[in-house]
């Protein structure tokens, strides 16, 4: 095996780990669980201490706005090395090799600056919605594989809930889990495009001039990897869009993107209650026909000015919109 040249950051993992060997091996091999848990908590407890001396080495006064900001430079100075200590320590504890380390500043980095551009966007013009899975992705595929791969076998041949413990027939729970399971082991990466994703996208971006605002419920608040894989995807099968939202309140996140000249024209969903919940915008809906919607009659919301209509498949839309010519 070619050896590969050890740089600074697995330095300091080296030495940091030969100062808190006593305590990985310990907590590893020897300890009882409850102990094992508090000394990861006294571990964090102290890197906030360390947190709080490095805060108090930039002194201020809040009461005298006039007071210069002065910086004891060689307290913080050590006081970010202590930090950087703990934070070391801490990953050795974990398991964390100094490459897992790094990857995961430049997923973090990536992430942080996905979002500070994306919060700066607001949308005018001609807007189009679209949900992401089930709309784009075809998750149903997936995750059913993930299923079966993880031994659990369809008790039914159609699935008519948005949810699988019915079809499943597991508990709430188990499905729960096994969504849990699904985003860390970066399920989302796994998935394939419906076949058309891409050529509708462009379509409605180069001949029509739509902006592609894309919503989707991903539990982004709850998992730090959601946001990453979303990204990656997108980027991966080049579907081409203006501003994505992580939000399981749609017409509240579609509100929020749009500035006071955009116009929405339509949005595209696979879930009922959020394609009324588009609706309720004023706009035209396209529900794609999934065995789990199919209880739904759409029919209801097709006397007025604006209606949900039910689609097969995004080709379909493709040759509606390029039938028409305009949107």
């Amino acid at each position: 095996m070619k050896n590969i040249k050890k740089d600074r950051l697995d330095k300091m993992f080296e030495r940091q780990l030969k100062h808190d060997k006593k305590w990985i091996d310990f907590i590893t091999l020897e300890c009882s669980e409850n102990y094992r848990k508090q000394v990861f908590k006294n571990r964090i407890l102290d890197l906030i201490d360390q947190s709080i001396k490095l805060l108090n080495t930039f002194h201020w006064k809040e009461h005298n706005k006039e007071a210069k900001f002065n910086i004891d430079f060689i307290n913080s100075k050590e006081q970010i090395i202590d930090i950087q200590k703990y934070l070391l320590g801490l990953a050795n504890m974990i398991g964390m090799t100094p490459q897992e380390y790094y990857q995961e500043f430049v997923n973090k980095s990536m992430v942080l600056d996905f979002r500070w551009k994306q919060d700066k966007i607001k949308l005018d013009g001609d807007v189009a919605v679209f949900d992401i899975d089930g709309v784009l992705a075809d998750y149903n595929t997936t995750y059913e594989t993930f299923l079966n791969d993880n031994g659990y076998v369809s008790k039914e041949l159609t699935r008519n809930n948005y949810s699988y413990h019915i079809k499943y027939g597991i508990t709430k729970e188990q499905e729960e889990k096994m969504n849990m399971r699904f985003i860390v082991e970066d399920g989302f990466m796994k998935i394939l495009p419906f076949d058309g994703a891409q050529e509708l996208l462009k379509l409605l971006k180069k001949k029509f001039k739509l902006k592609i605002l894309l919503v989707t419920a991903r539990p982004a608040w709850k998992f730090q990897n959601v946001i990453r894989d979303t990204y990656l995807w997108l980027n991966k099968y080049k579907l081409p869009y203006d501003k994505l939202v992580f939000n399981k309140d749609k017409a509240d996140a579609v509100v929020g993107a749009l500035n006071g000249s955009a116009k929405l024209k339509f949005a595209v969903e696979d879930r009922d209650k959020h394609a009324i919940e588009f609706y309720s915008l004023g706009t035209d809906v396209f529900l794609m026909d999934k065995e789990y919607n199919r209880n739904f009659n759409e029919r209801k919301f097709s006397k007025g000015e604006n209606q949900i209509h039910r689609i097969g498949d995004l080709y379909k839309l493709i040759k509606r919109f390029e039938d028409v010519g305009e949107i």
